[in-house]
């Protein structure tokens, strides 16, 4: 859990961070920040969807998973836990709470540095992925706070639960985790994150949360392949 929590410390650290400095930071610059983590988000997700070992199966995890996603109205739910914690904190979760609350935790917690380095660390205790990826998201949620708020910080629970989840399972997936399901989970996790970036860098409104149903479709795929 070494990895899981120097992760959750610098979300919360960058948090910190963006929301002393931004009084000192124009709005634009804030603004251009935010854009900023949006083309790198972009490049990312395109990097990762091109590694993937079939392209049309990772789309058809895709779209089967965005409808999964669609059906239980998972972005909806991811929205309105945002907002039921923005009203609980009454003035601290004014601004654009809910946004800066969902767009970090899908930032932080899709990809392939999520899952490979949680494994890793719960498999033989080696969290040096994770301790690269805490670096990125302390960067990335600083200049995300500094526009989107403290939403942004509440993402690190997120963080927190996921990457601890995968850590704390990760004895129970080595018999069943493969290298193919990992690629393939590494492609459709590369599209969410394209779509990500478009809501980042352009407010494109893309409901990126019902999307990740496809990373559990990319390994069941993967599986009966």
């Amino acid at each position: 859990m070494t990895g899981t929590i120097l992760n959750t410390a610098t979300v919360l650290a960058g948090t910190a961070a963006g929301l002393l400095l931004r009084s000192r930071i124009p709005k634009d610059f804030g603004s251009e920040l935010v854009r900023v983590m949006g083309i790198f988000t972009l490049v990312i997700g395109l990097k990762n969807a091109w590694s993937s070992p079939d392209l049309l199966v990772t789309l058809v995890c895709v779209v089967l998973g965005t409808a999964l996603g669609m059906a239980v109205k998972l972005d909806d739910r991811l929205n309105g836990l945002g907002d039921r914690l923005r009203s609980r904190l009454g003035r601290l979760g004014e601004g654009r709470f809910t946004e800066g609350l969902v767009a970090a935790s899908i930032l932080f917690c899709v990809g392939p540095m999520t899952v490979m380095g949680s494994i890793s660390d719960g498999l033989t205790g080696d969290y040096s992925v994770l301790a690269m990826k805490s670096v990125m998201d302390g960067i990335t949620s600083m200049a995300m706070a500094s526009t989107l708020g403290i939403g942004v910080g509440f993402s690190a629970v997120v963080v927190l639960v996921v990457q601890g989840a995968i850590t704390l399972g990760a004895g129970l997936l080595e018999g069943i985790m493969t290298d193919a399901m990992l690629a393939h989970m590494t492609g459709a996790g590369g599209l969410i994150l394209v779509g990500l970036s478009f809501n980042l860098s352009m407010k494109a409104g893309i409901k990126a949360g019902n999307m990740l149903p496809a990373l559990v479709a990319a390994a069941v795929a993967a599986a009966i392949i």
